[in-house]
């Protein structure tokens, strides 16, 4: 039987988080007595945390590292609270019934990642997990997912919802579909050819 895998990002894409982080963010750059508007996090969100924080402000790398660990740790206590994205749950299950290899590959901390697909009874879909502390990239890690399965990375399909998602996909020769419902980007992917609305709209 031909192997059929499906990559799977989590933040903006199963889970809404976007809002848990930039509180996190908030609360923990105040205490570190640096104030920013959580508009000005909002704006400086990036693919991995550790690029958030360096695009937020100057922090020596003791302090970046402090932060980046706080942060982890709390989103990883909230991660209870975090809501799915639309029909999350009955697409996982469907393209499951299908005899879909499906896979996580997530910029989050394992713990958060975790926590989170445990609340909401979907770890079971997944095949394999792959997490911010797992890659250097997350072209890299595609393509060791393809090497896993033994299948060639035009034959993957990798549903995101960010802007960079789409330039990943393209550098790895892999398929993209961005979902809108719960995007980090929306408004800058509106337009994008391989956008649906939520994922009860993923026909593949």
């Amino acid at each position: 039987m031909e192997k059929r895998v499906i990559v799977f990002d989590l933040d903006g894409t199963l889970v809404d988080s976007k809002n848990l982080y930039i509180d996190t963010i908030h609360g923990s750059l105040i205490e570190h007595y640096s104030i920013y508007p959580k508009s000005h996090i909002s704006r400086a969100l990036g693919p991995r945390l550790e690029i958030t924080l360096r695009n937020i402000g100057r922090f020596q790398p003791d302090v970046l590292n402090e932060l980046k660990n706080k942060i982890n740790k709390e989103v990883a206590r909230k991660a209870k609270h975090v809501k799915l994205c639309p029909y999350a749950r009955e697409t996982l299950k469907r393209l499951k019934k299908k005899g879909y290899i499906i896979v996580l590959l997530t910029n989050s901390a394992e713990k958060f990642a975790i926590n989170a697909l445990r609340t909401h009874k979907i770890l079971k879909y997944f095949s394999k997990l792959f997490y911010a502390e797992n890659f250097s990239s997350k072209e890299d890690a595609i393509r060791a997912i393809a090497g896993k399965y033994k299948v060639p990375a035009k034959e993957i399909t990798y549903v995101a919802d960010k802007k960079s998602d789409v330039r990943i996909a393209k550098n790895v020769g892999c398929k993209i579909v961005i979902v809108l419902a719960c995007s980090w980007d929306k408004k800058l992917l509106r337009k994008e050819k391989h956008a649906i609305r939520n994922l009860k709209e993923l026909k593949i």
